[in-house]
């Protein structure tokens, strides 16, 4: 649902909420708070700066989701926590791509090939690919997003930032959980279960698995199911050993599988409503006309849009104390994922007579061995680490466009003429590419009062990759040309008064390509305790993210233009505070930023270039500044308001145009309420409104983005504190709002706008029972 103006009272009551303002509330008959209250204003533990520290008193900006708030709410994916991190946007492109945005910056979704700028970290381990970002969310303690450029902890590839998700370990006693939940809307359910298996005091095991098999919520009507329908699951296994007392070993084995059917993808908007009528286009919200199959002229069938993905993940971390100040950490990662993705051009077709039909295939092959020895350090007034990290990675990318347009001569309503031309053949693009790194680097903190501290840190690295590429016209799909001219648009046959065009020019190679380069990171910060309750702190940081070769042809075309897309640097300044108020029972951070970035790797939809249009890659010098501010109140033992807001300019510094996924105001407020009723029984309720101004999507020619919105999610639920059993309903996206995530034109036909609605409404029962 599109706005014309955004909701004052959103922000104000946000505003009211963050900032501790109390309502009348009779407190003299409420219960005593419960555990689970007081747990959730605990002190939390982050482990973002490589040693553990609290939330607090860690002085760079840091947002966390809980793993009980994951399970809670039925969360199975990162792009799922965006409203609860102010400046953290995700979109989803058509071949399943995720964009990972934080503070306006982000990864584009349309080159496969390039690494993240927002870098992904699971266990320590860094995971390069997009698709990566897909893997489930399970059996997780909690989730770190980290902003600003984290080049000297973290490494390459984050240069705007990191999300480090950290799973549960094994505990000491016997114990686990066993759950279950199910989507009354989309008949959707997940089930899982995780056990603690100690087998002494010096071997403890952790195991678990979930499953879980979604429907969809966009009614195809050609093929009579609802899309996209998603069915995964994850398996994983935690050994943690201490066979002597300095020394522990952790090692974890896990496994996950995805495949979906269809995908949200449909026509949004008619732009000719001659052509949309023509073929019998639907562009009412979640529907579309799409056979689960295209057959082409030539007998070869392919599904529409089908996805799956398999990842597997072995990662051992050794933990030797040295000493009362030392500690040498080794972390050994394996990784391995294919994917493969079957998206059609025109996201509306059938088997009709003058219908045209085509398809993408992406396919990714990706493996990457990596190892970090790092060496920790905890004195009196010095505290830090200095250490080595070695990537070895591989990555095969092949993407296959069949295109199929045979148009009768002739003309129809509205004066549009459909006849006398076709395009057609199958190409295929691949890239094959190895990569190697090296890097030291270091970080030191001293302590020059009980409230004064400076860090300071270096990251120098070096970094090769190698690609080769090559382009190729597979066939004609059966039409026999005469011959394959040099120019593209001539035609190759004639028949019947069609002019068949091929699909691209007979081949294309790139010679093998090598980029190489050293990147140095640095960062300074300066951090003060203005009380016991207060601190505040200044930083200046460098981050470079890596070189890429550019995988996207233009249809028609024979290698990619540019082939190799330059590193980007970002450079960052950022201003905070934390602490708590009101005698404890609130906490708040804020922060100021401006980040000034070199080359930012970005990419839009140009329906004009080549035979379909296409993703084209640029680079440019841009800026994001702004602000953000979180807080938590607990305005009663039993009330808990919290949320979030962020405000942010982001544009390119040549031509001030506004950056894609990068609202100016977005943020959330909430609530929770638990008291006890009846014995060990305990009630607890709550609701959540995020909201967002419009977020540009990556589509200059046709300028479109989500339009203002306000999403609201509500839950109610019981706890039973003894024998741990509990059951919880939520509804999320309550009142139905509706807003496009994803936008471009049609490729070759410009019928109308291709896009993505996000999820209406869904209802949720959980059942948990904890042992």
């Amino acid at each position: 649902m599109y706005r014309s103006k955004f909701g004052a009272s959103t922000i104000v009551l946000s505003m009211l909420a963050m900032s501790g303002v109390q309502v009348a509330v009779a407190q003299e008959d409420e219960a005593p708070a419960s555990q689970e209250n007081e747990s959730r204003q605990s002190v939390v533990i982050v482990t973002a700066t490589k040693s553990e520290t609290t939330l607090q008193e860690t002085p760079i900006a840091i947002s966390v989701v809980s793993g009980q708030d994951l399970a809670d709410r039925n969360i199975l994916e990162v792009s799922e926590i965006a409203q609860d991190v102010p400046g953290l946007t995700f979109s989803q492109s058509p071949g399943d791509l995720p964009s990972i945005v934080i503070r306006g910056i982000g990864t584009n979704n349309a080159n496969q090939t390039a690494e993240q700028s927002v870098g992904l970290f699971v266990d320590n381990v860094y995971k390069p690919r997009a698709r990566q970002y897909r893997d489930s969310l399970f059996d997780v303690e909690r989730v770190e997003v980290i902003k600003g450029a984290q080049g000297v902890i973290f490494g390459k590839n984050t240069s705007v930032g990191a999300i480090s998700v950290v799973s549960r370990k094994p505990g000491a006693e016997f114990g686990g959980d066993v759950y279950g939940s199910y989507e009354f809307e989309n008949e959707s359910y997940t089930v899982g279960a995780t056990a603690d298996l100690p087998a002494s005091d010096k071997l403890r095991f952790r195991v678990g698995g979930q499953y879980s098999d979604a429907g969809g919520y966009v009614k195809n009507l050609a093929g009579g199911d609802d899309v996209p329908a998603t069915e995964r699951y994850i398996v994983r296994g935690t050994m943690v050993a201490e066979p002597t007392d300095s020394l522990t070993a952790t090692f974890m084995l896990q496994h996950s599988e995805q495949d979906t059917t269809g995908n949200a993808f449909q026509l949004t908007e008619a732009l000719n409503p001659a052509l949309v009528s023509y073929f019998g286009y639907t562009t009412r919200p979640y529907e579309k006309n799409l056979n689960p199959t295209t057959t082409f002229i030539d007998g070869v069938s392919v599904p529409a849009d089908a996805d799956s993905q398999d990842s597997t993940d072995a990662v051992l971390t050794l933990d030797w104390e040295l000493s009362d100040t030392l500690t040498l950490t080794s972390v050994s990662a394996y990784s391995v994922m294919d994917y493969s993705n079957y998206s059609s051009i025109f996201y509306s077709s059938s088997d009709a007579a003058g219908q045209p039909k085509g398809y993408q295939l992406f396919e990714e092959d990706f493996e990457q061995f990596t190892q970090e020895v790092r060496l920790n350090y905890s004195g009196d007034s010095w505290h830090g680490f200095i250490g080595g990290m070695y990537q070895d990675q591989s990555l095969a990318f092949d993407r296959t466009i069949r295109l199929q347009t045979w148009f009768s001569p002739g003309t129809i309503s509205g004066g549009v003429d459909v006849g006398g031309f076709a395009f057609a053949g199958t190409s295929n693009a691949l890239l094959d590419q190895d990569l190697e790194s090296y890097a030291l680097f270091g970080l030191m903190t001293h302590d020059f009062t009980d409230r004064f501290s400076v860090s300071g840190g270096l990251r120098i690295g070096y970094e090769e990759k190698t690609a080769d590429f090559s382009v190729t016209l597979l066939d004609l799909i059966g039409l026999d040309p005469i011959s394959v001219p040099g120019d593209f648009f001539l035609p190759v046959d004639q028949r019947a008064g069609i002019s068949i065009y091929p699909l691209i020019n007979a081949a294309g190679v790139v010679p093998t390509t090598t980029t190489d380069d050293t990147s140095v990171d640095g960062s300074l910060n300066f951090s003060y305790d203005i009380n016991d309750d207060w601190m505040t702190y200044i930083s200046f940081a460098q981050g470079t993210k890596s070189a890429a070769f550019n995988n996207a042809t233009i249809s028609g075309s024979f290698t990619p233009e540019p082939f190799i897309i330059p590193e980007e640097v970002a450079r960052s300044v950022e201003i905070g505070a934390k602490g708590s108020y009101a005698g404890g029972r609130g906490t708040m951070s804020a922060a100021a930023f401006y980040t000034d970035l070199t080359d930012f790797q970005d990419s839009v939809f140009d329906p004009n270039v080549g035979v379909t249009g296409a993703f084209v890659i640029q680079s440019f010098d841009a800026e994001t500044y702004g602000l953000e501010l979180e807080t938590r109140y607990r305005l009663t033992d039993n009330l808990t308001t919290y949320g979030n807001i962020g405000l942010l300019e982001a544009k390119s510094q040549s031509t001030g145009t506004r950056l894609a996924d990068a609202p100016k105001v977005s943020g959330m407020i909430g609530a929770d309420y638990i008291r006890p009723i009846s014995g060990n029984l305990e009630l607890n309720a709550g609701g959540r409104l995020s909201f967002s101004s419009n977020q540009l999507h990556r589509n200059p020619a046709l300028p479109r983005g989500t339009g203002e919105y306000q999403v609201a999610d509500f839950h109610i639920g019981l706890n039973d504190t003894l024998s741990g059993w509990s059951v919880r309903a939520e509804v999320k996206n309550a009142f139905e709002e509706r807003y496009e995530v994803f936008s471009f034109i049609q490729p070759l036909l410009s019928a109308g706008v291709v896009g993505a609605y996000n999820p209406p409404r869904t209802v949720y029962l959980s059942v948990r029972k904890s042992f």
